[in-house]
């Protein structure tokens, strides 16, 4: 047990504690709070600044400002093929041009329809199965209640791609 290693880390309500490899601390460690940290902000939980101390409330950071693109131009921008594209248009256009945190089923769908060129009725049935592809790719994250919301490396991926 000699290559053990203890670690803790308190960062706002969050607080992690693990015992274990080097290698994991140093590999997964960091995903793993990525994604609490975006399960605490989906759910709307305030997380703490740390540079500053102070409380940022959920949405700080996400929104993108100046950004004008409708959901149709985001699936175009995104390189459209399949129905989780379109979802994943429609969270970004949540998310960065109406500044929302996390979103709802329905209101992802209603946006999905608000692309006309790329919405098809047959999605409307498929959008649990698109949202759980996207939950399992670590593309959204998925909080209580129903709520969705990108996921950090997502958000930066698409603020590059837009």
């Amino acid at each position: 047990m000699s290559d053990m290693n203890k670690i803790r880390i308190k960062y706002g309500q969050l607080e992690v504690e693990f015992e274990g490899s080097e290698d994991f601390i140093k590999s997964e460690l960091p995903e793993l709070l990525e994604t609490v940290t975006g399960l605490l902000k989906a759910a709307g939980t305030e997380v703490a600044d740390t540079e500053s101390g102070s409380v940022l409330p959920p949405s700080a950071g996400t929104s993108q400002p100046g950004l004008t693109l409708s959901t149709s131009s985001i699936a175009h921008k995104l390189g459209f093929k399949e129905g989780s594209d379109l979802v994943l248009a429609a969270c970004a256009h949540l998310a960065f041009a109406q500044a929302k945190e996390s979103f709802s089923r329905a209101e992802i769908l209603k946006e999905m329809k608000a692309a006309k060129t790329y919405f098809k009725t047959s999605y409307s049935s498929n959008l649990s199965n698109y949202i759980q592809t996207l939950v399992k790719s670590n593309k959204l994250l998925e909080g209580s209640g129903g709520s969705y919301a990108l996921h950090a490396t997502t958000i930066a991926d698409l603020k590059s791609k837009l």
